[in-house]
């Protein structure tokens, strides 16, 4: 166990070297990472990105850019109730009537996992019990979230899912984006995780209502592997190892500056090689990192709201240049 802790740890460290920030250009209602692409050009696209936004959409005190396509990286709502859900999609529909996006694409933030109190000695998933956007998955809405969450309302899953109607909701699938000559496939992977620890530093944490069955981390890794390999935007709820995954106060007993981010997301994400990564969930996190041994991705922690919940992070723009026909072919 020893020399396997200490393995991890140096690995950890070495990965942690890798990565640098990028640095953006501040505006006034966003931010934007630089390019040398020519952004006046009808052969490239703006994307504007947002997460965790947690019913404070219309509290965003920015004046947002106007864009071809604006994503969204999940927990968009508090407790995935149809009023939330309405409001939310309401402020997509005025955003495209008034040309701020054409196009919008969503996915959800939630976990999905069953109680259990034992624990394997192996990589586990260490997870708060999962209260964002939950009716969007009806499994687990029936067979918990509505009795942990929503005891005086039951929820129509079917009718959550029908409101929305102004963004592509994406879960674990892929998206022409806009047509032909954009992009090869935007995969929206609906990320039932938070947090890869050790079942040491599980057991250390005694978050005792909150401990969750483990998901060994083959499991995890088959999950990962659905993402296709020709993907140029990959969008997830949750960060990978090392980017935009530091906790600080709230998941204090994680240890300060703990990264908590999934190592099987980053072995995929570094051999598919996407364009962009964009995630959110660790709002401390918020920020744009890439590896300075490899950046042909940039990883984008698009977090709106603060670690105390206040909606005072910036959108993050970039640019990407569209596909050929033949290559979406």
């Amino acid at each position: 166990m020893g020399n396997s802790s200490t393995t991890e740890n140096r690995e950890e460290k070495e990965e942690k070297e890798h990565i640098i920030p990028v640095q953006l250009e501040e505006h006034e209602g966003y931010v934007k990472i630089p390019t040398d692409l020519d952004i006046t050009s009808k052969d490239v696209l703006s994307v504007l990105c947002i997460s965790d936004t947690h019913s404070q959409h219309r509290h965003i005190k920015f004046d947002l850019p106007k864009v071809d396509l604006l994503i969204h990286a999940g927990d968009f709502t508090n407790v995935g109730s149809l009023d939330n859900i309405v409001k939310y999609d309401e402020w997509i529909g005025e955003l495209i009537k008034e040309q701020i996006c054409k196009k919008a694409i969503l996915i959800a933030g939630k976990t999905k996992q069953k109680q259990d109190t034992q624990l394997e000695n192996q990589s586990i998933i260490n997870t708060k019990i999962g209260n964002h956007d939950i009716t969007l998955d009806k499994q687990y809405y029936e067979t918990f979230g509505q009795a942990r969450f929503h005891l005086s309302k039951k929820e129509d899953t079917k009718e959550c899912r029908k409101a929305i109607t102004n963004s592509t909701y994406l879960m674990d699938e892929s998206d022409k984006t806009m047509g032909y000559h954009i992009l090869k496939k935007c995969f929206g992977g609906n990320q039932k995780i938070r947090y890869i620890q050790t079942a040491v530093n599980f057991k250390k944490t005694k978050r005792r209502q909150y401990l969750w069955k483990p998901l060994a981390a083959r499991e995890l890794a088959k999950k990962w592997a659905k993402i296709p390999e020709d993907t140029d935007i990959l969008i997830t709820h949750g960060p990978p190892f090392g980017h935009g995954d530091t906790v600080k106060r709230v998941h204090a007993d994680f240890g300060e500056d703990k990264h908590v981010g999934c190592k099987d997301l980053l072995v995929r994400v570094k051999k598919i090689k996407p364009k962009f990564h964009i995630f959110g969930h660790i709002h401390e996190g918020y920020g744009v990192t890439t590896r300075k041994d490899d950046p042909s991705t940039i990883f984008i922690n698009a977090s709106s709201v603060t670690v105390v919940y206040k909606p005072e992070n910036k959108p993050i723009l970039f640019y990407i240049k569209k596909n050929s026909k033949e290559d979406e072919e």
